[in-house]
Formats: structure tokens, sequence, C-alpha cells
């Protein structure tokens, strides 16, 4: 009795698409990473840009999608990564006053195909050294809220207190 066995990659062809992206909070001074969920196939390149001015397109009575008038190509700076592998976008460190804002990624397929999400970037302060106690402070973010919780300890070898600024 004989048997034959053959495998294969199934390639299934698909105009890009990005899923819808929510709003991202940042600890200011910290590491993040914006991967950009793309589907389709094949991806020819995935960018990203970040803006200021935006428009709001309806498409039913509750979904929207924040289009931006004024990207600006990323990478901008030396904290700023694309990796093209995944299409993530990484900022490291994180500074509030100037990556707090707009992003958005584009996946672009053959043919000039493209498609679009944008998600807002919140970042939070960072830990600024002051004083001669410290207060420890523990991030809980989730989708829908922060909540802070403080913890006090002496640190008087070090002579400081840190703060958290928002």
């Amino acid at each position: 009795m004989g048997r034959v066995e053959h495998s294969s990659n199934l390639h299934i062809y698909g105009a890009p698409y990005v899923r819808a992206m929510s709003t991202v909070v940042g600890v200011g001074g910290k590491r993040l990473e914006l991967p950009c969920p793309v589907a389709g196939y094949p991806i020819e390149g995935i960018t990203w840009e970040k803006g200021t001015k935006f428009d709001l397109i309806h498409f039913s009575n509750f979904n929207y999608h924040l289009i931006l008038l004024d990207g600006r190509r990323l990478p901008l700076n030396s904290r700023q990564r694309l990796y093209p592998f995944n299409g993530s976008l990484t900022i490291d460190p994180l500074d509030k006053s100037s990556d707090a804002g707009l992003y958005s990624c584009e996946a672009r397929g053959q043919n000039g195909l493209t498609a679009r999400q944008s998600l807002q970037l919140n970042i939070l302060g960072k830990f600024q050294p002051h004083g001669t106690l410290c207060n420890e402070i523990n991030l809980i973010i989730s989708h829908y809220s922060t909540r802070l919780d403080y913890k006090k300890h002496e640190n008087s070898s070090r002579g400081r207190k840190c703060l958290y600024i928002f």
C-alpha cells in the first residue's frame, strides 16, 4: 500500500486592511511600541505619520474614523524606530511635549491599494527627583480608566523625593 503526500504554501491575495485602533496612554520617559494591525496579502510596506489636524469621517450611527490632514512621515528623530517586519513604531523614551498627538498607520499593497487607521497617543508625566521622601506610584492603565496607587517610603540615604507630574 503506497502513500503520497504534498505540502505547499497557500497565499490568499487580498487588499490591505488596517483594524481600528483606540486611544493609547503612555508614560513619559518610558518605551512605547505601537503595533499597526494589518491584514491582506501581499503587504509591500507600512508607514507611520504624526499630525495635529484631523477630520472625522462618519461611517455609521456610532462609528467615526480619524483622518490626518497634516501628517509628517515618521521617524522624525532618533527616539522613533519603525520595524518593517511587523509594521510597529517604537518611541523610546516618550516625551509628553513632543510625542503626544494623533498617529496614523498606512499599509500599502499591490497596485497602489492602501488602508489607513489613526490613534490618539496621550502621555502621562514622569518621575522627577525632589526632597527627602520618595512616593512610589503604581500605574494601572486599562482601556477605560487610569488608577493611581501611592505608597510612601523613606529614602534618607539619597535625600530626595519623587513626584509624579501630569
